[in-house]
């Protein structure tokens, strides 16, 4: 049997002197460091933050005819905003904002929809080849999210959440560009459940599995 000294795990687990020191802008030792999982083939950092907890919400533009799984991922984006920033993001079925809006915006290209055929183009950006690619363009108070079709912009949602960053200035996405593709066009995994198990599932796949930009279960 092991013996436990109850003493000792007592002192570390309880401790009975706490003392709770305020300090200003406090951050985690991890703030500065940079994980974006998997990690990009090409990521170049900026100082062209996009601040997205001014006075002015942001907006997510997804073209004047989007497909159901565009607005699936700008609800997304959304929801996660809200739930986890408390920022309220706008969605609006426009391909630009309106003359005079300061408000941050956010776009969404797909280059199989009816919007891109129309002319909702993203300039001076380049696509990787492969049809999951994707490129990601995060500047002062504009972020362009571009792919061949939706699910190369969700994996760009994806990206663009683990570029939240928090200070004391407010919350925002760490400016930059990056290009992205798959090295394997099958990323999955295999699992064994009972018939109860089928919500934990569905929950894990959303949730986690397709975080990290897996495509098949």
């Amino acid at each position: 049997p092991v013996k436990v000294n109850k003493e000792a795990v007592k002192s570390v687990l309880a401790p009975s002197d706490v003392r709770i020191i305020p300090v200003k802008a406090a951050q985690s030792p991890a703030f500065d460091f940079e994980a974006i999982v998997p990690t990009p083939k090409s990521v170049k950092y900026t100082h062209n933050h996009c601040l997205i907890s001014g006075k002015k919400q942001p907006v997510i533009y997804i073209g004047r005819e989007p497909s159901q799984a565009l607005c699936r991922v700008a609800g997304y984006l959304a929801e996660e905003l809200q739930n986890i920033y408390k920022i309220q993001a706008e969605i609006k079925k426009e391909s630009s904002p309106a003359p005079g809006s300061k408000n941050p915006a956010i776009y969404f290209y797909a280059e199989n929809s009816k919007d891109f055929q129309k002319g909702m183009k993203p300039e001076g950006m380049e696509l990787p080849t492969h049809i999951e690619g994707y490129a990601l363009d995060i500047n002062k108070n504009k972020v362009r999210a571009y792919a061949h079709d939706e699910k190369g912009i969700f994996y760009a949602f994806t990206t663009l959440m683990q570029m939240v960053k928090v200070d004391e200035k407010g919350v925002y996405f760490k400016g930059g560009k990056i290009t992205d593709y798959p090295s394997s066009d099958f990323r999955g995994l295999h699992t064994f459940t009972s018939h109860t198990g089928k919500n934990v599932l569905e929950n894990m796949m959303s949730r986690i599995v397709s975080r990290n930009k897996m495509n098949s279960w």
